[in-house]
C-alpha cells in the first residue's frame, strides 16, 4: 500500500520527517558552501571551455551568489547508464608501486580503521530487493555499483548472502 511505498509498513503510522536536520543543514557553513558552487556542475553541460569560463567568472565576481540556479541535466543520470556491450572495456595497467598501488596498499595508507574481514556494511533491504529483479544490474549494466568505491565495498559473489535489513 501507500504506507509501504512511503517507507513505512502496512498498518504502521507514517514515517517521521526529520525537520531539525534540514533546518540545521540550511543554517550551517556546509549549506553556504554548497549554495555558492551549485551552478558549477550544470555549467559544464555547455562544454569544457564554457563551463570553465562561467564557473571561474561567477565564483570570482559574485562568489557564487548569483540570483539564479542553472537547471540540471534534462535526462536523469540513471537513464544514461549504458550497457557494457556498448562500451570498450578499459584495460588498466597493473600498479607500478611508485605512482599507482594495489587496493590493499591504498586502503592501508588511507587510515581505514576496521578489520579486514569485517562483513559488508552496505546491504539492500528485502523490500528493495523485491522490487528490483535479482541480477538485473549485473546482467544489464555489468554491476556498476561494484566500481563505485575504490575500496571495493560493493561486491558481487557467486552465492549471494541473504540480504540483511539496513
Amino acid at each position: 500500500g501507500q504506507a509501504v511505498a512511503a517507507g513505512g509498513s502496512a498498518g504502521a503510522s507514517p514515517p517521521l520527517e526529520v525537520k531539525a536536520y534540514q533546518t540545521a543543514m540550511e543554517e550551517s557553513w556546509v549549506w553556504r558552501e554548497l549554495r555558492e558552487v551549485r551552478n558549477v556542475h550544470p555549467a559544464f553541460h555547455w562544454g569544457l571551455l564554457p563551463g570553465l569560463a562561467y564557473s571561474g567568472l561567477t565564483l570570482t565576481l559574485t562568489g557564487g551568489r548569483e540570483p539564479w540556479t542553472l537547471p540540471g541535466p534534462a535526462v536523469p543520470d540513471h537513464l544514461t547508464t549504458g550497457r557494457p556491450a556498448d562500451h570498450p572495456r578499459i584495460a588498466y595497467p597493473r600498479p607500478d608501486g611508485v605512482l599507482t598501488f594495489d587496493v590493499l596498499t591504498n586502503l592501508a595508507r588511507s587510515g581505514v580503521s576496521h578489520e579486514g574481514d569485517q562483513p559488508g556494511h552496505l546491504r539492500l533491504r528485502d523490500e528493495v530487493l523485491a522490487e528490483w529483479p535479482a541480477g538485473r544490474s549485473l546482467a544489464e549494466h555489468g554491476g556498476p555499483e561494484a566500481r563505485f568505491c575504490p575500496a571495493r565495498v560493493y561486491e558481487y559473489h557467486e552465492e549471494a548472502e541473504p540480504a540483511a535489513a539496513a
